[in-house]
């Protein structure tokens, strides 16, 4: 065969030149000549022709093309965008090269229509066009021919592009064991006439199926069913129009269900593993092959022999190794060996040894023990630990256990720090055991301790472990409230060497959390900062509580006074303190801002509350002192203070009868806690429901029975209640005359006085006692009721309590106001305070005019405020020097007052209550006087500035007045000059019971 080429310049070349001829015989697999460029010119359009002959040169075959010879003018024809019905392309232009126009066609790839050319065709300086109107999800073919002068085409590219489909976003909504529910998503607007959906193995063991029930045409979901357990399909969608052309496709790879599932561990044992699974219901399941092998990969898989039957849902595999790994395969099969399940998990046996537990922590040290299996052997043990917080490396105890010990010690460790034990254990080689845990050693300082303190002060102790080297401490204290943020002394700590510290500037009555922190040197610590010089290596924290400063308000007849601490004023101006009116200021020492008014002065107001009350009130005021530059040098605060008088109007007088009402509780301040004492009188003598305040005076006559109850509570559990004297008297001191005694020493003297032993307890005592009267005191037939009880430790054998009764030391006290007590502070052999008076608040009948509280000589020591009673009648607080050390404001334990007793030298605690009044009435004198009395209780109020409060502080005078007496001849009224006033004071109210 003869081939020959022959290249002719086109006629529409600018250039002219003569057909060259090449000939050739082929050889076989070897291609035609590539034409050499010097024979066509660089830009010109060349036609070449190819002929062939056979062996007898008979001509059997010509073919003809021209085509451009010169370097590409136009190229990269690219899809920039696809939509359902256009296509936007692009390409590119060589620089310098003149085009004159575009002619851009398309076509169907697969033929079916003919070629269309864009109208408008591109411009010449275009590189972009868009075609529209095209059918959705087609194969379009695009040319672009270039021309340039004298239409002669000097540029050709072509390329084949798809248009978006109708349909598109194949997801699978469903999948079950033999079914799949899939949808899709459809163009608005576009026209579907049939759906077809196919389906086929993923894995390519199958051929396509189509869905025999295709999905209808207005549909976007379908379900494929009769499909194999836990198997892939790869779905199919194809969309055609109306017409019958296709426009949309879509595809997706989604699987069944797997017929079993949830491969779990039932039990773990130190070489088996007992696991189980989750068969699907109605399937059928002929075969299962479980496999294991090491997690880590250093074993081969092993199939479990025999193999779990077909109606199993769990097995165990035993054989295994202790701590180790294995990764559980389980498969399960149909009656054709096709696979329709699977799941897989891993899982771990248990160690040989377990349980890592602190057995003692040291300073330095942490002794620990763990439990061994005794059925397994072990060869040697590594003990490894390091500081829990990441500061250290982990270092191996050296020398390590020995094989047969389950406990052992880690020394040379650092003070107040958690470290990370890990103990493993090994037989041959083989790790078969594994425990952890992380401890702590002891703290190189402890036992926080309150040694004393005040109202701005807390004196804190504590022990330093033997050996420990400290370097320097941290003190930081916080309010318990959360008011507060915490401050911490870094500017004044305790000396390296200190084991106390005084913690100063706190305010009054609040608990304050407290934590000091050690820290010991690092060693070669050479320039680097102190921070880094150093590592705590000690802290102990703990909640103590300031003395409660103690707000004075004296109500006495026209007089009202007001005593503030001025540690309860941080940040005052006390010296500028004032009434309302500013021309009453305040007297001020070294303790004390004390303010005084008569009722009608200094802006008192006075307000009429109902029927029974009338208010006196005023303001202790302190101006905010502000300086030039507007910063507040001192802070404003305004302290409302009220006297409150209540009466009653008696028919038979025609004028105000007023009663004092003692308050039934107070509160004994201790170092362990708080105890608070209560006295109760009962409606009946189940002793359920106890009488108000309101409900005083009581009415009762000589045929009732009075119910009272003694209790003390306390956060305690090891303390008890002892009613060491209870005495009757027609007024509110106790001392009064005449008087009839209860109790005495802790004897039941009174005749008539029964005990409810079945409701009595260590805490609570309940009494009852019949009614009875002072008929020669007064005509209203008052009655109150004073106890003195002492709250004794029980572990104590030696306290006031532990003796009981002592009727040896007294008798039966005079009732006829004519003997009376010394009122002298004894002590007892126990150390117990038995109920002497002498330096405490008491009331003295020996014809004082002023009453004010002076100088008790009596052998007082410790500087308290005590009341002198002497007679006088104002009442007015004044600081006694008989020899006190420390000059400050206590409450006196004798007198029973609504307040807090702080804590004498013994371990015993003392307080004394009144209750009442009962008024006895008798058959003749019912009905003479109103039914029910309004009563009113007298209180003061604790006080504790923390930046401007407003706190209301109360105290109530109640005065009894010239009462007029029945004359039994004929009945008719007569004056008595006899006159009684009574005054109250209580000194302390707890914080958390005082609202700004």
């Amino acid at each position: 065969m003869v081939i020959r080429l022959t290249a002719t310049p086109s006629a529409t070349s600018r250039h002219t030149g003569q057909a060259r001829l090449w000939t050739w015989t082929p050889h076989q697999q070897q291609a035609p000549p590539r034409l050499p460029c010097r024979d066509c010119c660089p830009t010109q359009h060349t036609s070449i022709t190819l002929t062939s002959s056979d062996d007898q040169g008979r001509e059997n075959g010509v073919i003809v093309g021209t085509f451009w010879t010169g370097e590409p003018v136009i190229s990269d024809l690219t899809l920039e965008r696809a939509g359902l019905t256009d296509l936007e392309v692009s390409w590119t232009k060589e620089a310098g090269v003149q085009i004159d126009s575009y002619i851009l066609s398309y076509k169907l790839a697969d033929g079916m229509a003919s070629s269309m050319d864009l109208t408008p065709a591109p411009g010449a300086d275009d590189t972009s066009a868009t075609m529209s109107g095209l059918l959705p999800y087609a194969n379009y073919t695009i040319t672009l021919t270039s021309s340039g002068q004298a239409n002669q085409q000097i540029g050709f590219i072509k390329g084949t592009f798809w248009t978006e489909s109708v349909i598109s976003g194949l997801t699978l909504i469903w999948a079950g064991i033999d079914d799949l529910e899939v949808a899709w998503s459809k163009r608005d607007g576009y026209q579907i006439g049939s759906y077809i959906l196919s389906y086929e193995p993923a894995d390519g063991t199958g051929t396509p199926v189509d869905l025999t029930d295709p999905p209808a045409a207005g549909t976007t979901s379908a379900t494929v069913s009769g499909l194999l357990p836990y198997t892939s399909y790869n779905i199919t969608l194809n969309s055609t129009d109306d017409q019958g052309r296709q426009n949309g496709h879509t595809i997706g790879t989604f699987s069944t269900e797997s017929a079993i599932s949830g491969l779990t561990l039932e039990r773990a044992g130190l070489t088996d593993l007992e696991v189980s699974w989750t068969k699907e219901a109605g399937v059928q399941i002929d075969s299962y092959t479980l496999s294991y092998e090491p997690a880590d990969g250093t074993g081969t898989s092993k199939n479990l022999d025999p193999a779990p039957a077909a109606d199993d849902l769990s097995d165990i595999v035993s054989g295994l190794l202790p701590y180790t790994s294995y990764t559980l395969t389980l498969n399960s099969t149909d009656d054709q060996s096709r696979q329709t399940g699977h799941t897989i998990g891993t899982f771990r046996t248990e160690p040989v040894i377990s349980g890592l537990t602190l057995v003692r922590a040291g300073v330095d040290d942490l002794e620990v023990s763990w439990t061994k299996d005794p059925d397994f052997q072990i060869d040697s043990y590594t003990l490894s630990y390091e500081p829990a917080d990441g500061t250290g490396t982990p270092n191996n105890l050296d020398p390590a256990p020995a094989a047969d010990v389950t406990s052992t010690t880690v020394s040379g460790l650092l003070p107040y720090t958690s470290y990370i034990l890990t103990l493993n254990s090994t037989d041959q080689g083989r790790q078969n055991g594994h425990t952890i845990g992380t401890f702590k050693t002891e703290s190189a300082i402890s036992d926080l301790t309150l040694d004393g303190g005040g109202m701005d002060q807390l004196v804190v102790s504590w022990g330093k472990a033997q050996g420990s080297q400290i370097s320097r401490y941290s003190l930081s204290y916080k309010p318990v409230d959360g008011t507060g943020s915490y401050r911490d002394r870094e500017l004044d700590p305790p000396a390296a060497d200190a084991t106390s510290a005084t913690v100063s500037g706190l305010l009054p009555g609040i608990s304050y959390t407290i934590t000091l922190t050690s820290f010991q040197p690092l060693g070669n610590a050479g320039r680097r900062k102190r921070s880094e010089q150093d590592r705590k290596n000690g802290v102990i924290t703990r909640t103590f509580r300031t003395e409660s400063a103690v707000v004075n308000v004296e109500c006495a007849e026209g007089i009202m006074t007001i005593a503030i601490p001025r540690v309860a004023l941080p940040g005052v101006d006390v010296d500028s303190m004032h009434l309302l009116n500013a021309s009453c200021v305040a007297t001020v020492d070294d303790d004390f801002v004390t303010m005084e008014t008569r009722l009608e002065e200094c802006g008192t107001r006075r307000q009429i509350s109902g029927e029974d009350k009338f208010i006196f009130s005023n303001e202790a005021i302190a101006d905010e002192v502000i300086d030039g530059s507007g910063a507040v040098i001192h802070q404003g605060v305004s302290l409302p203070f009220q006297c409150e008088f209540l009466r009653q109007f008696d028919i038979t007088q025609g004028g105000d009868i007023m009663f004092v009402i003692p308050p039934p509780r107070f509160e004994i301040v201790d170092a362990e806690g708080e105890m608070t004492l209560e006295m109760r009188t009962y409606k009946s003598p189940d002793f359920g429901a106890s009488y108000k305040s309101t409900d005083f005076p009581i009415k009762v006559t000589p045929d009732d029975r009075l119910n009272f109850g003694l209790s003390v509570t306390s956060p305690l559990d090891n303390v008890e209640l002892f009613a060491r004297d209870c005495v009757s008297t027609p007024s509110t001191d106790p001392n009064d005359s005449p008087r009839v005694d209860i109790i005495v020493d802790g004897c039941e003297v009174a005749a008539t006085l029964e005990k409810d032993n079945g409701l009595s307890n260590d805490t609570a005592l309940y009494y009852t006692v019949a009614a009875f009267g002072f008929p020669n005191s007064i005509e209203q037939n008052l009655v109150y009721f004073h106890c003195t009880m002492i709250v004794c430790f029980k572990d104590n054998p030696n306290s006031r309590c532990s003796q009981g009764c002592i009727s040896s030391v007294r008798g039966r006290r005079d009732t006829s106001g004519s003997g009376g007590q010394d009122g002298r502070v004894r002590r007892d052999s126990n150390g117990d305070t038995s109920g002497g008076q002498d330096g405490r608040v008491r009331r003295d009948t020996s014809g004082g005019q002023d009453g004010r509280v002076r100088r008790d000589t009596s052998g007082g020591q410790d500087g308290r405020v005590r009341r002198d009673t002497s007679g006088g009648q104002d009442g007015r607080v004044r600081r006694d020097t008989s020899g006190g050390r420390d000059g400050r404001v206590r409450r006196d334990t004798s007198g029973g007052q609504d307040g807090r007793v702080r804590r004498d030298s013994h371990q015993d605690h003392q307080g004394r209550i009144s209750q009442g009044p009962f008024e006895l009435q008798f058959e003749d004198e019912a009905g003479a006087g109103p039914a029910g009395v309004p009563v009113g209780t007298m209180f003061g109020a604790f006080l504790g500035v923390v930046g401007i409060m407003a706190l209301l502080i109360v105290a109530v005078l109640l005065v009894l007045a010239f009462r007029r007496k029945k004359r039994q001849d004929d009945d008719t009224v007569g004056l008595d000059n006899k006159a009684f006033q009574t005054w109250w004071r209580m000194t302390t109210i707890d914080t958390s019971n005082t609202k700004a």
